[in-house]
């Protein structure tokens, strides 16, 4: 199913929110669809989605996209601080729940944690949790000198990972990013000059 039809099937349901996900997936275990570190498959599929939901005079929201355009304050995008905990239906305290799908238990603290048991103020005072938190700032040259690091935040800390640098890598979704960013960028400067020179004519006329 193509980006079109996906986006026509949820404004036909009246939705009035989505999101589309990055699967998840590191650099020793790259995301299913995605060629290599420098392929850019996920950013080419989100441009066709850009072009119809800027065009659209009502669209639905859709998340990924507007944190692009907005620079939201979010995991995976922007530049602001925030740390994340996950308390589990059954009580238990872990850190950020998508990083389990780097290795077994990398969402774990060293210590079995419980609501139940434990004061929450007590785990955010932690030095486990302080690290945890740390990894929301992506550390590799390549993000910290990078122009976009302000839109894009460096990605998520689970696309980062690889067994050889740990967090230290820029996001496996990087190309992608980069990709959408610019065209997104050019997509809403293009609408600008329009709007400009319409603007312009119309003042011509009626002068």
């Amino acid at each position: 199913m193509k980006f079109k039809e996906i986006y026509n099937f949820f404004k036909s349901t009246g939705t009035k929110n989505v999101d589309f996900l990055y699967r998840d997936g590191n650099h020793d275990k790259l995301p299913y669809g995605k060629a290599s570190f420098d392929s850019n498959e996920y950013g080419t599929w989100l441009q066709g989605l850009v072009d119809i939901y800027l065009k659209d005079k009502n669209p639905i929201k859709i998340r990924i996209l507007d944190d692009y355009i907005r620079r939201s304050i979010k995991e995976g995008a922007g530049i602001t601080d925030f740390g994340i905990v996950v308390i589990d239906t059954d009580g238990t305290i872990t850190k950020n729940d998508t990083l389990k799908s780097n290795f077994s238990r990398a969402d774990r603290f060293s210590e079995q944690l419980n609501i139940k048991t434990h004061e929450l103020v007590d785990v955010f005072k932690s030095e486990e949790f302080a690290l945890s938190h740390m990894l929301q700032r992506p550390t590799s040259e390549k993000c910290k000198t990078c122009q976009e690091l302000y839109v894009c935040g460096g990605g998520m800390p689970l696309h980062r990972w690889s067994a050889k640098s740990e967090y230290n890598n820029p996001s496996v979704y990087c190309r992608d990013q980069l990709h959408i960013i610019n065209h997104i960028r050019a997509k809403l400067q293009h609408i600008l000059n329009e709007n400009i020179n319409a603007s312009l004519s119309k003042n011509r006329s009626c002068n």
